[in-house]
């Protein structure tokens, strides 16, 4: 085919895949080198802006599909995103990764686990799987205000929330525990200086 005749399809094509942006998602759609940082409030189109970009990178050829990397924080994000760029990429993406953060992390660990000492059957429990295990093991947990005698499942969600945001925030439970020393030497020195 001469490539003339192709030129003014993919001009179209790039056209279509630009059409609608304002001139600051332009702008960080079509960012030519280096890291980007995309800051911006809700509602303002940032899953827009993500996915394009992915579509534009592959289609102006400055990366493979299979050189690409997005992770977001929400199962739902990570479909919707993933939809989005199979409508901007008609021709196929099946080697971009699009996941989130903490399925990235769960199928970097299974297939490295090996490498990185852990078992070969090695796996990441849901919140849901963290409850029942927390719920298998309270009796061995040295617990008094998250044990209440009435229900004593009652706050199991809730820790493994907190668990899973100190993961998040990279707090260790070394960190955690001397926060916690810090936080209960405050509240005697408070409560010993009020009954003065």
């Amino acid at each position: 085919m001469d490539p003339s005749l192709a030129r003014p399809a993919a001009r179209v094509g790039m056209d279509q895949l630009l059409g609608g942006l304002d001139p600051d998602q332009l702008r960080a759609v079509t960012y030519g080198d280096g890291p980007l940082l995309v800051v911006a409030g809700a509602g303002t189109g940032k899953t827009q802006v993500i996915t394009r970009r992915i579509a534009w990178l592959i289609a102006s050829h400055r990366a493979r599909p299979s050189e690409i990397l997005a992770l977001t924080f929400t199962d739902k994000a990570a479909d919707e995103m993933a939809v989005r760029v199979d409508q901007l990429v008609p021709y196929g993406y099946t080697d971009t990764a699009i996941a989130t953060f903490h399925a990235f992390g769960d199928r970097l660990i299974r297939e490295h686990a090996l490498e990185l000492g852990l078992p070969p059957d090695v796996r990441v429990l849901s919140r849901a799987e963290t409850v029942v295990f927390l719920r298998e093991h309270l009796f061995e947990f040295d617990l008094e205000a998250y044990r209440p005698l009435g229900d004593p499942t009652r706050f199991l969600a809730a820790l493994a929330g907190l668990f899973s945001r100190c993961k998040d925030e990279d707090v260790t439970p070394a960190t955690y525990a001397g926060h916690s020393a810090r936080v209960a030497a405050e509240a005697r020195t408070s409560l010993s200086a009020s009954a003065t």
